[in-house]
């Protein structure tokens, strides 16, 4: 009788090369504050840095890695706020028992805002033909160059996907 292999853990890297997660709070520069809905502010992700005397600044060339295992959702190439950046989509079977527990997720969007300096595609009215599929989606912004992603691609947790840069608006 053969054996099935054993299940692989589930596993979460660093985004950034030389910095273990372990030390990843001790980099951030600028926490997520979630917005209100219709609102691009305040902050939606999470800045990392580092340290030179009392100033906070990315290390532009350092390698951006993948956080978690997934698929290529988007590419960005220099577009408004998010410069050069790739977004991954983890769907939400692939997270563990008690991420799932802790995570929400809305069952709809918002109603009745229209924001005209959203930098957000419209929400689509309808998704006849779409399977309801959960997902975790992140966005890794900011790089130095277009990412070599293609939209579909599989991607592995602790894959590079671009060097920090400071491409579209940051600091």
């Amino acid at each position: 009788m053969e054996s099935s292999p054993a299940p692989i853990p589930f596993q979460i890297c660093s985004p950034l090369a030389d910095i273990s997660n372990a030390d990843l709070d001790s980099h951030i520069s600028n926490p997520f504050h979630p917005p209100q809905p219709g609102s691009d502010a305040p902050h939606q992700g999470i800045d990392l840095a580092d340290y030179y005397g009392d100033n906070r600044i990315a290390i532009e060339g350092r390698t951006v890695n993948a956080v978690l295992d997934g698929r290529v959702a988007a590419v960005i190439n220099d577009r408004f706020p998010y410069g050069y950046a790739v977004m991954i989509e983890t769907p939400f079977e692939m997270l563990p028992s008690d991420w799932k527990n802790t995570l929400s997720f809305p069952t709809s969007p918002p109603e009745g805002y229209s924001n005209p300096t959203l930098t957000c595609p419209p929400i689509a009215e309808t998704t006849s033909g779409m399977q309801e599929i959960t997902s975790l989606y992140l966005l890794y912004a900011h790089l130095q160059a277009a990412p070599a992603a293609e939209v579909g691609d599989l991607i592995q947790c602790g894959q590079p996907l671009g060097i920090v840069g400071s491409s579209g608006n940051a600091l």
